[in-house]
This record gives C-alpha cells, structure tokens and sequence, in this order.
C-alpha cells in the first residue's frame, strides 16, 4: 500500500471522527401536556434547580461525552425535579480551552412546581377496577397486584422483579410490565426510590436473610440490597446508571452491566 492510499484513508477516517464529534444527541422539551390542568400544581413552592454536564474535545477532533452531554444534563434535571412540573427552561454553553483540547459545559436552570395530592375522589376514579386489600398509613394495596401512595401520587408494583437483574433488562422490565392493566409503567427516578426508604424500618431481606432492608411500607416487597433508577451517566469511557439501596439509603451510580443483588420496582403516575 503505497503513502499516497494511507494518507487517504487517514483523512477519511479523520472526516469521520469530525463529524461524530459534531453529531450530538438531541434532546426535547415538548410543550404543555395536552391534558396539563395547572389546578393540580402549587404554584406557591416553586424553585429554581440546575443540572451541568461537560465533555471533552480531545486534540480539536477527538470526542469524549461531548455529544451526550445535553442528554445527561438533562436527565440530571429531570431527577432533581421528581414529579414536579417544570418551566422557564434556559439553556448555557460554556466552554474552557485547554493544552490538549476543549471543555465543553451544558448547563440547564428551570423552574420547578409541586404537584397537589390528589383527593380521595381521584384515588377511588384510578383504582376502580380493584378492590383495597389492605393499608399502611399513606399506602393502599390493592387487589390487582398495585400499591398506592397517595402522598407522592405514585402507583408502584407490590414487589420487585426478584432476581438478579441489569439496568438495560430492567429497563425493559418496566416497559413491558402490565400489572393492573396498566401500559404506562416506567422505570422509577432514584429520587422516588428514595421516598420508600425508612431506616427505622428494618425487615429481613428475601435474597440475604442475615440483613435488613428498611423499607417505608410493608405493602411493597422489596427482596434485595439495590433497586435500579432510570438516570444514566457515561462518563469516564463506561456507561452508568443510578441505584438506591435499602440497606442504609445510600444512592449511587453503578455500570449498567452489572447485575449482583440488583432489582428493580416498576412505578407509574396517577395523572
């Protein structure tokens, strides 16, 4: 192969790295819900949050996370907000030269709004097709397999998917599942995890008997140590996703491929 052929080749496979490091993963914000009732929001407690993600230009042309940054800053954002609504959306670049390359910043500021606890009326209109097989203080479970919590809104499944799962099959997981009827279930944020921990609560784990979890309500099975969220990272050249653990309440990231004591524990929002 003479240098005339490897030097063409060379600035093709340049042309293509270009052009990878400019294709950036778009993200959207929609508009208002076409069924949005702004009687349902408290406009009273909002806040503003903020939610950063960089990336790296190596020697002008070499990418790392710099095309998934806007989606992972606004996951981010998505996370601090919970079940909040959220408006006034405003978008910063930024960036910072250095010896070899650039840091590219995306920083996303919103507005965030509570939404009210919907009544009993609500509750009873949702649930009507199952009957109310017992209750736990904020908590109702209901016959079809379903748990609600009427402090948060939020419907969760009655237990986890009970083995050894990865964040991508427990993606999946949640997608398919069709407990109650219902085809709107999703994978929960790490910040909805987190309401059902209670370290004054402590019962003896299904995968690991010789520990406790501590969990909110007893009306939710949850049988392991850690229950995969729907936030993901791809930072340092491996792809993460969140988890908070019922062991002692700690949220962490962990790789997407691992699967060791992990579960998962479908929600879904009571609009």
């Amino acid at each position: 192969m003479n240098s005339q052929k490897i030097l063409k080749i060379f600035a093709f496979y340049l042309l293509i790295v270009f052009f990878t490091g400019c294709a950036g993963t778009p993200i959207k914000f929609g508009g208002t819900h076409p069924n949005f009732d702004n009687t349902n929001v408290d406009f009273t407690k909002g806040k503003e949050i903020v939610s950063t993600a960089s990336g790296f230009q190596l020697l002008l042309f070499i990418p790392i996370n710099i095309n998934s940054r806007h989606e992972q800053a606004l996951q981010q954002l998505m996370g601090m907000a919970g079940r909040d609504y959220i408006t006034d959306i405003k978008i910063e670049e930024s960036w910072v030269y250095a010896f070899v390359g650039t840091v590219y910043t995306t920083t996303i500021k919103a507005m965030s709004y509570p939404r009210k606890v919907v009544d009993s009326s609500d509750i009873q209109q949702t649930t009507s097709q199952s009957r109310v097989l017992n209750t736990d203080g904020r908590f109702i479970a209901y016959s079809d397999g379903t748990v609600l919590d009427t402090k948060t809104n939020l419907m969760w499944a009655a237990k986890d998917n009970g083995v050894d799962i990865n964040w991508q099959n427990a993606k999946n997981y949640c997608e398919n599942y069709r407990v109650g009827g219902y085809t709107d279930w999703r994978m929960p944020m790490q910040s909805e995890l987190t309401g059902l921990y209670n370290k004054n609560k402590p019962r003896p784990m299904a995968c690991d008997t010789s520990y406790n979890n501590r969990v909110e309500t007893v009306l939710i099975d949850i049988s392991c140590y850690y229950m995969w969220a729907s936030e993901t990272d791809s930072s340092f050249f491996r792809s993460t996703a969140a988890c908070a653990s019922f062991f002692d309440g700690e949220q962490a990231f962990f790789r997407q491929s691992y699967d060791g004591y992990m579960r998962v524990l479908p929600v879904r929002s009571i609009k």
